[in-house]
């Protein structure tokens, strides 16, 4: 009886192997999360992780039927979700860390820029059969994450190694990216780029500066970030940027609140910003693409972003706009000022790019 059972543990074992390491990678992995965040298991007590322990400990002042069950769910929802995806993406990235050795390093970057439709562009790409997303969309290496290291960069990426991941369903070579939109604008990022992937491919997604600055405006206004009107704002920009940027070139960690979230008009000025990217990275490394072009005929850019990767064609069929917000209207006057403002500036990409958007209006 006890050889049968030996032979039938050791059959289960063989036949389970793949879900038994997948199983044991999982509570490695969730072991080392922990393990770098101590506090959080006394921060998953304070929520009340555990469903029923929350609802006893809401029997004592409120009584227990439909209404506190309903109460209790939104409260585990709104607090105790939120925690849990924290906890398990630092399992993942602590997982990742320690296998750096066996991952890949992205092969493409979107850099930019950011309200420009970022989001859209990076879920249509992690669609494609071969493309494997990173851990999160927006990773901030190269901008405010660099002191971490190589290491934890590589830890947001899947396993080279990995017979499953070598080909992708269409017989490609699997690749990955990520896509932080603060690249473009953050003056260390393009160099510490070209030293960390020289043969990355870049694509920058570029929108009418007015239209940008705005939306740019709202969603920090949205976030709470911001509290002036936006006509105060862009007049304020200056005086709140002043000394920032050579604050943030002269420190490598410097991490400037006021560089990343009022910079309304400066985002706009792309053609700084493009100067320096093409000083550092031939042409045929860096796509650029409009992003009213992408909104209004999204499979034929599709296509050629597609075709930019060397990725097989591929038909989403659907393409589903991200982040999308509806906001008030600009002042007309505001906007025509904008637009005088950014023309010099728009002409100047124009002859850097040798292309032209249809923006000075």
């Amino acid at each position: 009886m006890k050889i049968f059972r030996s032979v039938n543990t050791k059959l289960l074992m063989r036949r389970n192997r793949g879900k038994i390491a997948t199983i044991g990678t999982l509570a490695f992995g969730l072991w080392l999360g922990v393990a770098a965040n101590v506090a959080a298991l006394e921060e998953w007590s304070e929520v009340g992780f555990l469903f029923p322990v929350y609802i006893a400990n809401q029997k004592k002042s409120r009584p227990y039927g439909p209404r506190g069950v309903r109460r209790a769910t939104r409260a585990v929802k709104s607090r105790v979700v939120p925690k849990a995806r924290y906890y398990g993406m630092e399992a993942k990235l602590a997982w990742g860390i320690a296998t750096q050795r066996m991952r890949a390093l992205p092969d493409f970057l979107i850099i930019g820029a950011q309200r420009a439709g970022t989001t859209s562009l990076y879920n249509y790409l992690i669609k494609h059969p071969c493309v494997r997303p990173a851990l999160k969309k927006e990773i901030h290496y190269f901008d405010l994450n660099f002191s971490k290291g190589l290491r934890w960069y590589k830890g947001h990426f899947f396993c080279k190694w990995q017979p499953s991941q070598s080909k992708g369903g269409c017989g490609h070579k699997m690749i990955t990216g990520e896509g932080t939109p603060y690249y473009i604008f953050h003056p260390h990022a393009p160099y510490r780029i070209v030293h960390t992937l020289p043969q990355v491919k870049l694509i920058g997604l570029l929108r009418n500066p007015v239209d940008r600055a705005y939306s740019h405006y709202i969603h920090h206004l949205r976030l709470g970030a911001e509290t002036l009107s936006f006509e105060e704002a862009i007049i304020n920009e200056a005086s709140r940027l002043e000394g920032e940027t050579e604050n943030v070139m002269r420190q490598d960690n410097y991490h400037s609140l006021n560089h990343q979230y009022y910079s309304y008009l400066s985002r706009g000025i792309y053609s700084d910003q493009m100067e320096r990217w093409l000083t550092l990275f031939p042409k045929d490394q860096l796509l650029i693409i409009g992003a009213e072009d992408l909104k209004e005929q999204t499979n034929k850019f599709y296509r050629q972003i597609l075709e930019f990767l060397e990725l097989p064609v591929f038909d989403l069929g659907h393409y589903t706009t991200y982040n999308r917000r509806q906001y008030p209207q600009m002042a007309p006057a505001t906007r025509q000022r904008l637009v005088r403002f950014f023309a010099p500036h728009n002409q100047r990409l124009y002859r850097l790019l040798g292309k032209t958007f249809d923006w000075d209006k």
